[in-house]
């Protein structure tokens, strides 16, 4: 909570005073609240609201709560406070509302509504950022607007990291709905600023982002030469920096940018780049417009069923959620998708929808472009009266707003050829060849190649030489076919056949109508002038489907990523099919019973095949795959008068992927949309192909196989060479007492388990020797046994060190590591100090406990792991628990079988036996004799407490085996204060004992830390280890 704590004192208020400060109050107020910031008695207080309820100026809302009755009273009343009083009571107000109000986010907005009339600090522009996030998820553009804009100005000249990020964070959030912005032209400034406020921190990650949002919004404002220098800018820095999600980020950016130069091939290969194999709602506003723009796309670009569906579930999503601003989008979209298709009654009763929509958010911007597609629709539906209202009124909004619109008028040219030729009275933005030239110049190709057509036409109407007007027209075609918009590309070339004929050229004008004779056939036969139809009869546009499937069957050989095939084969199948969605379905095999799970998708989201109206095909797909045999479904529905309305899904074809008479899985596709699109006859061709698609993914499973066994091989290399660095424990469990000798009874019988241990005991009893022990003797022997000290690793790192993380996961990761639950796929993993794990670490250790799943660190992918677990603590786990710093159903999960280690000093008659076998290894290691111990030291030894335990032991017999010189071994002189050595260790600190004895090592060592006769050999710890703790704990070196 920010610092808004109401003043200690007012000024006491007269009966006018007391009204102002009652007018301060947006909302309800309440007696109390008035009471503590007017410095009134209750009673006086309490006569006043009396006598302005009587007067009608007041209205009770409960007890003790009222509000003004009218809003425009109140605000003159509140107008009229002296600015310095304003600004007193304002704070006051937000501090009440955070102290008083129920809930946190009714309390940031009342909050915020108050804060937009300071002069904010950091803390308040946190609130500020909050209610902007709020205002802007409920629909309330102008608000949340309201909310960033203020932190933009209070924070603009403020250095600290997080104003830096406040700052930032508000500028991205203006940009991202610019269009419902008052001034576009504002917007810039604030991310010039921010822009360099982040090169001036070396942050390339939001450098990238913040110039592709002053690209989008210098687009917006006609600086079209600056756009691109900031887009090319961002674009190349995001490529550079290697960030997934910072790539992810850049292609909705470019989505719409792109989109703006009419570049829709590029708009789609970027997409493809990062969308996830199975279709997902997008998260966020910003993304579900950028996935709508991909929709209207892939329509334009011929994959009209692919974009139509996309289009399709954004726009329910929108409707389920209620959210007019980008349902106004989708709407325009789809109407714009229609009218191309020739469906104007359906493509008016989208655009109605989306225009109301796009009014009742403020939406100037896209009700100027429904509009100008009103009029279009209309136009082409014979209405003149309509469409001439509706372009008159799209112009007059553009000219009273400055909004230079140039995106559609490739098709709102049809109307003003329709002014030139007299069939529809003329409206004053009608194309003068001056304006044609401006469009030719433009950076949208595909208002080129719209405005190139336009020239065309014009140049006949005129009696140009039709040599001049196909030059016209093949500039269309350029433009357009690199533009990518195929059913403008297919208009042009009509035109074209239409001149090729006019000048006896047949041939040339069925060459003309070949290039786009399969959209012309599908989805534009209507439109086809009945003097041009017969140039399609001799077409078959499926001549060379059996070639195409022979090629792309050699290109599925070459594809060695399963993400790439999958995505090849959708995109394949929804092609050669002309379905609108499709999927690829796996049979699972692994899980007892075999079941079939969903591995891919285009159009289908992932939440839709659990949905009942999908259950009849989900049928389908599992008789395919459990017979063998392909399924055919065609239903005869009623039609829709509007498309999209429809669930029904018209046809869908279920062909099993069969190698070496196996069912790998099942290739799906439907329609819904455009009835009658799938024929039974599909099922040969699809059939041909799943064979081929089976044999291709049996080689990318095999190949991702192996690709995964060397990448696992490669870390468990580096794992192991990092372990022998490390501290490697006697070989053995030293030991003849009774409690050893139950321990290793215990160990045995442990062993023959595979129930996940718990192991008890102080620092330096030998945990990690006897889960090694435990190891050993179970049936997992041989396979790999993974240590981890999570005291070891910084809170940020353990996560990534026991899950493993993806390449772009945080800074710093520059390519994908395995963790040590994949190393241990088929070993043991064994972690040491586990009661030391995060809350957040703890979470996620108990998923992998219950079903041995987990995710890398930045990852999606569900990951599996058959390991056994073993864990040790020295920390009394269940004090944790009741204090909450363990969390007690994973303690339950931890100890299904648990072993205790009995400290050293519970087992002293070991000792003899611990010093012989120490003595024995350290003498061999140096290479010299073995030195004797006297029995006065020995008694010494066995009467000292070691509260290090066995490793303390070890470590003054390894320094009595470095310091002797003759036959008999020379107990350190460090050791004959025992007593009091054990007394001042107990009063310290753990860190500081750690410091000590760190200091005690590089003073024996001569401040040596690496290498032979180093500190970090006689503490037998790795030296990077070492170096971490000698900084950590501020130890300087002399």
């Amino acid at each position: 909570m920010p610092d808004l704590n109401t003043p200690s004192s007012f000024s006491t208020l007269d009966d006018h005073g007391l009204l102002s400060l009652m007018a301060m109050f947006e909302d309800n107020f309440s007696v109390d609240w008035i009471l503590e910031m007017s410095g009134l008695k209750a009673s006086e207080i309490l006569q006043e609201l009396d006598g302005l309820f009587e007067k009608k100026i007041l209205q009770k809302e409960g007890p003790g709560v009222y509000s003004f009755r009218n809003e425009a009273q109140r605000k003159k009343i509140a107008q009229s406070v002296p600015q310095a009083e304003k600004e007193l009571w304002h704070r006051s107000i937000a501090g009440i509302y955070f102290r008083e109000m129920q809930s946190q986010d009714e309390a940031v907005l009342a909050a915020s509504s108050h804060l937009i009339h300071l002069k904010n600090g950091e803390q308040e522009c946190k609130v500020l950022m909050k209610a902007g996030d709020i205002y802007r998820k409920t629909h309330r553009h102008q608000k949340a607007l309201q909310c960033y804009q203020k932190i933009i100005d209070d924070l603009e000249m403020s250095t600290s990291s997080q104003a830096y990020e406040l700052f930032t964070n508000a500028v991205i959030a203006v940009s991202k709905i610019v269009e419902l912005a008052p001034d576009v032209e504002a917007t810039v400034p604030p991310l010039k600023t921010a822009v360099q406020k982040a090169r001036d921190r070396k942050d390339d990650a939001h450098t990238a982002l913040l110039e592709m949002h002053l690209a989008k919004n210098e687009w917006f404002c006609s600086h079209f030469n600056q756009a691109m220098r900031h887009f090319n800018r961002g674009w190349a820095l995001a490529e550079k920096i290697d960030d997934p999600t910072l790539k992810r980020s850049a292609v909705f950016l470019s989505t719409f940018f792109l989109y703006a130069q009419g570049r829709l091939r590029e708009v789609i290969r970027n997409y493809e780049e990062v969308v996830s194999d199975i279709d997902k709602y997008p998260r966020g506003r910003f993304p579900m417009l950028s996935a709508q723009v991909v929709g209207v796309c892939y329509a334009f670009n011929g994959q009209i069923k692919r974009g139509m569906g996309l289009m399709d579930a954004i726009y329910e999503k929108c409707r389920s959620v209620g959210d007019l601003y980008v349902g106004s989008y989708v709407g325009y979209h789809i109407g714009s998708l229609l009218i191309e298709l020739g469906q104007y009654e359906e493509a008016i009763y989208y655009l109605d929808l989306a225009l109301d929509h796009a009014l009742q958010t403020n939406n100037t911007y896209n009700s100027i472009l429904i509009s100008l597609n009103l009029a279009l629709a209309h136009f082409r539906n014979h209405n003149q009266k309509e469409a001439v209202s509706y372009l008159s009124e799209a112009v007059r909004v553009t000219r009273e707003r400055g909004i230079k619109i140039e995106t559609h008028i490739y098709q709102n040219a049809e109307m003003f050829w329709a002014m030139e030729q007299g069939q529809l009275p003329a409206v004053q933005a009608a194309l003068a060849m001056e304006d044609l030239k401006e469009w030719q110049k433009s950076r949208n190709i595909l208002i080129k190649g719209g405005a190139y057509r336009y020239q065309a036409l014009l140049e006949e109407k005129r009696g140009v030489e039709t040599s001049k007007v196909l030059r016209s027209m093949k500039l269309s075609e350029k433009w357009l076919e690199e533009s990518g918009h195929e059913i403008q590309l297919a208009r042009t070339r009509m035109e074209m056949a239409r001149l090729y004929l006019s000048m006896g050229q047949e041939k040339k004008a069925k060459g003309a109508m070949q290039k786009s004779a399969e959209l012309l056939d599908s989805f534009l036969h209507d439109q086809v002038p009945d003097n041009l139809r017969f140039l399609l009869k001799d077409l078959r546009t499926d001549k060379n489907l059996l070639e195409e499937i022979m090629k792309l069957g050699q290109e599925l050989a070459t594809i060695r990523n399963d993400r790439d095939l999958v995505r090849h084969i959708l995109a394949t199948v929804n092609r050669i099919t002309g379905a609108e969605r499709g999927a690829v379905f796996l049979v699972n095999k692994e899980t007892g019973k075999p079941a079939v799970v969903l591995r891919a998708a285009r159009n289908i989201m992932e939440q839709d095949i659990s949905r009942p109206e999908f259950q009849s095909s989900m049928k389908m797909v599992r008789e395919a795959a459990f017979t063998g045999r392909a399924r055919f479904r065609l239903t005869e529905a009623p039609r829709q008068s509007h498309p999209l309305e429809n669930k029904v899904v018209h046809s869908c074809i279920c062909v099993p992927m069969k190698f070496r008479e196996t069912v790998l899985g099942v290739l799906y596709v439907d329609n819904r949309i455009f009835p009658s699109a799938l024929k039974e006859s599909d099922i040969r061709i699809l059939d041909f192909f799943s064979s081929q698609a089976a044999i291709a993914l049996d080689n990318a499973r095999i190949h991702e196989q192996n690709r995964a066994l060397i990448r696992k091989l490669e870390e468990e290399k580096r794992y192991l060479e990092e372990q022998q660095s490390e501290f490697q424990p006697p070989v053995e469990f030293v030991g003849e007492c009774a409690a050893v000798r139950k321990v290793l009874n215990d160990v045995k019988k442990i062993a023959a388990t595979d129930s996940t241990v718990l192991i008890l005991g102080e620092t330096g009893v030998g945990k990690e020797l006897i889960s090694t022990a435990i190891h050993e003797r179970s049936s997992r022997a041989g396979k790999p046994f993974i240590r981890v000290n999570c005291s070891m690793f910084p809170e940020g790192l353990i996560a990534s060190e026991l899950f493993g993380h993806e390449k772009g996961a945080f800074t710093g990761a520059d390519k994908r590591r395995l963790g040590r639950f994949e190393l241990a796929d088929g070993g043991t993993l064994f972690l040491d100090e586990i009661g030391d794990i995060s809350h957040e670490v703890q979470v996620r250790l108990l998923r992998v406990l219950q079903n041995k799943e987990f995710e890398r660190v930045g990852g999606r992918s569900t990951l599996r792991s058959d390991f056994r677990l073993l864990a040790a603590t020295n920390r009394d786990l269940r004090e944790d628990v009741k204090t909450g710093k363990f969390r007690e159903d994973l303690y339950y999960r931890l100890n299904v079988l648990s072993l205790k280690i009995p400290p050293l000093r519970e087992r002293k008659e070991d000792i003899p036996l611990l010093v012989d076998y120490f003595l024995d290894r350290h003498a061999k290691n140096l290479g010299k004799p073995r030195g004797a111990v006297t029995p006065e030291d020995l008694d010494k030894l066995v009467a000292y407490d070691w509260p290090g335990n066995v490793r303390e032991l070890e470590n003054v017999i390894e320094r009595s085996a470095i310091l002797s010189s003759g036959a008999r071994l020379e107990i350190p002189d460090l050791f004959q204060s025992g007593a009091s050595f054990a007394l001042d260790r107990e009063a310290l600190s753990l860190e500081e004992n750690e410091r000590r004895h760190i200091l005690w090592a590089l003073k024996k060592t001569g401040g040596k830390v690496r290498g032979p006769g180093g500190a970090a050999e006689l503490l037998e710890i790795n030296h990077n280890t070492l170096f971490s703790r000698i900084k950590k704990l501020g130890i300087k070196r002399k």
